[in-house]
């Protein structure tokens, strides 16, 4: 409430100074006397017209405040028109009370009915001014604070996309891991360790990356690289990458490539005969991921990799994430995002 304008001091202490010596002008013309501009702080009829203003405007305030206070069980439409009803009878009142003391005490007669019309329904003006600036201001403010929610809602939504998806560590590639670590442990140490060197790579790629939103490609070929090594060293995994794209400026979201490369090797077969080979080239805009299907039998889980990489991405770019199957071989081309591209947005 105090952040409206009709609560500041400044306002509060000046306008009715302004408003009390427009309301002595406009009567003068009313009467046609413009000849008394010139003594304008030399006569009465001024500070009377700015102590009504200022009674007024206070007491309108008042009436604003208290309905802001008290519900009623009205509508906010209803009760705003209540209140706009209000500082007109306050108006009328006061306006009347200050020019009937004016006339009687020093004057010496009591004011004309046609005095009296002109003075009150100049303050009736006045309120209504005075209730639609508030009022206005008021639906202005209510707007603003819409849709600065209704941003907070989407960017906290966009937020918690964002880490969902970059920190998206899937436990079966977790568990998976640690169970040939177990298994290696007795059998082979150095491969353990060496294991145990990939899942580090891959998970502290991915931790460490929590808070930022774009990395260079390379940064995630070389997380693809380490993952590779992880399946291969897991049964029925053989994946081979074959990356043919060399631009420093192509940035991705952190995760969208090792994501889509485990889904890949998730969902295909491969062995040490038939090798899964993912390709990784530049088409105009989009970068492709390019592999021959061979799909498994069972499929535990729901592809969701795509559909998290496209939300992610339309934070940056409208350009959706385009899936293509053509005989044997699928297609995913991914929007490139450069560093300009970045910067313009």
């Amino acid at each position: 409430m105090n952040k409206l304008f009709i609560h500041q001091p400044i306002f509060r202490l000046l306008s009715p100074v302004f408003i009390g010596v427009m309301v002595y002008m406009l009567i003068l013309l009313l009467n046609n006397d413009t000849s008394q501009v010139y003594l304008l702080f030399e006569s009465q009829e001024v500070y009377v017209c700015i102590i009504a203003a200022y009674f007024i405007l206070e007491l309108n305030r008042m009436a604003i405040v208290i309905s802001k206070k008290i519900k009623i069980g009205l509508s906010e439409w209803q009760q705003s028109m209540a209140v706009g009803v209000i500082n007109c009878l306050i108006a009328v009142l006061f306006a009347s009370i200050t020019l009937h003391f004016y006339f009687s005490i020093w004057v010496g007669f009591s004011p004309s009915q046609a005095e009296l019309l002109a003075f009150n329904s100049i303050y009736v003006v006045v309120s209504l001014l005075y209730f639609t600036l508030y009022f206005s201001h008021t639906l202005l403010s209510s707007e603003n604070t819409l849709r600065l929610d209704k941003e907070q809602l989407v960017k906290e939504s966009i937020s918690n996309e964002f880490a969902d998806f970059r920190n998206d560590i899937n436990p079966n590639l977790l568990y998976g891991s640690l169970e040939r670590i177990i298994t290696l442990a007795h059998e082979n140490p150095d491969q353990a360790e060496e294991l145990i060197d990939y899942l580090s790579s891959v998970y502290r790629y991915m931790l460490g990356h929590k808070q930022t939103e774009l990395v260079p490609l390379f940064e995630e070929t070389e997380a693809v690289h380490q993952l590779v090594n992880l399946l291969n060293a897991l049964p029925d995994f053989n994946v081979k990458l074959d990356i043919e794209i060399e631009d420093s400026s192509t940035h991705v979201i952190p995760g969208t490539i090792t994501s889509l490369v485990e889904d890949i090797a998730k969902r295909t077969i491969s062995n040490h005969k038939t090798p899964l080979v993912i390709q990784f080239y530049r088409e105009e805009e989009y970068l492709v991921v390019q592999y021959k299907t061979n799909d498994r039998l069972s499929l535990l889980e729901e592809n969701v990799s795509l559909e998290k990489s496209q939300r992610a991405y339309s934070y940056y770019i409208d350009a959706p994430i385009v899936e293509v199957n053509a005989y044997d071989d699928c297609y995913t081309k991914i929007p490139i995002l450069t560093l300009e591209q970045n910067v313009a947005m």
